[in-house]
């Protein structure tokens, strides 16, 4: 990996202390459900994205948009990165291989990190309920998605546990909220809480509940699968379009868009960059073409300014996805079949 050049280094460190973003005041429709105010995106006045970088051995050294919701960061949008304590220690990495001048000098030291693609042991996800009240509100939602993956891996195993109740070690968590959108951990570790949160419904910006597309989105990321759009070779494949990102702060100068450094933006703005960066090469692991169609693809408009698009396919015939897309493309199963090789005995890539 390239190390940050002198003048991106400013523009780090000021993402390292973070940038408190707010919000667009966007609706989102139920025909158009991957807007800023997706039911995806943790949303409200303790939930605004900030930029942060961070250094372990899932993500590398990266930029990441991040929100903490009781007391769990969510980056990228939607996947769970840990507890405030863990990102920290993550962003404290990162901000002395900026000074050390090595971006990867201490890739192996955060050992609570999980792998990329993590796998469940035997292919077999283990799962409760927070509470009975959450059962029977999300029951119909998961039991759809978990569906919808058996069908085409039909190797996996989603084994239900007795009783809900608190997060267990080992156990995935699968808890509802109203407006703290939808997440989840990526892959499994045994030395870290493992959770799904699945928005039932948000009257904050006219936002709607997560429903078994979302639900079958988080699944990817318990299953290992990150997201598509991220991956360290898409500007290959699409144009991210960072002039036409929400910037959501009401201090952007005009004429700047939030393809500035960080350094150059007032306090605040194009936080939500971050929720689109791209993983570091050393921390990669993408095989296949590129998937348009996969389930981990965000809309082309996730992110963006009213009626703009962030994300284009540079290639006449390739087309972003306008929607979040309900259905594990083939891309998406030949990678959990690799994820799960054991018991997979399909294409892998």
């Amino acid at each position: 990996m390239h190390l940050p050049t002198a003048s991106t280094i400013l523009a780090i460190l000021s993402a390292f202390y973070g940038l408190a973003l707010a919000l667009p005041g966007l609706s989102a429709s139920p025909n158009r459900r991957d807007t800023v105010l997706s039911p995806l995106y943790a949303i409200g006045a303790d939930n605004v994205p900030q930029l942060g970088t961070i250094l372990d051995d899932t993500y590398g050294f990266r930029e990441v948009g991040y929100t903490v919701v009781d007391d769990n960061v969510i980056i990228d949008g939607d996947i769970l990165y840990g507890s405030s304590n863990m990102f920290q220690q993550a962003q404290s990495a990162a901000a002395a291989a900026i000074v050390s001048g090595d971006g990867h000098a201490h890739l192996t030291t955060r050992g609570h990190s999980a792998k990329p693609k993590a796998p469940w042991t035997d292919a077999t996800v283990v799962y409760n309920y927070i509470s009975d009240d959450v059962e029977k509100q999300l029951k119909p939602t998961v039991d759809g998605a978990i569906g919808t993956w058996l069908k085409v891996a039909p190797y996996l195993t989603f084994k239900r546990v007795y009783p809900n109740g608190p997060e267990q070690r080992g156990i995935l968590s699968i808890q509802g909220s109203e407006c703290s959108g939808c997440w989840a951990t990526l892959g499994f570790n045994r030395r870290q809480q493992q959770a799904m949160r699945i928005q039932t419904g948000c009257t904050a910006g006219g936002t709607v509940a997560c429903g078994v597309i979302e639900t079958v989105h988080e699944l990817g990321h318990v299953l290992g699968l990150k997201h598509e759009h991220q991956r360290h070779n898409r500007d290959d494949h699409i144009h991210l379009l960072c002039e036409n990102i929400a910037p959501g702060c009401s201090t952007m100068p005009t004429g700047k868009t939030c393809c500035e450094p960080a350094a150059n933006l007032p306090s605040g703005c194009c936080g939500a960059r971050g929720q689109l960066a791209k993983e570091d090469p050393q921390s990669s692991d993408y095989g296949g073409y590129y998937d348009f169609v996969s389930a981990m693809h965000y809309a082309d408009h996730a992110f963006a300014l009213p009626d703009k698009k962030v994300m284009v396919a540079r290639r006449q015939g390739d087309k972003v996805p306008s929607t979040l897309l309900g259905d594990p493309s083939k891309g998406d199963i030949a990678r959990v079949c690799k994820i799960y090789s054991d018991e997979c005995k399909g294409p892998k890539w």
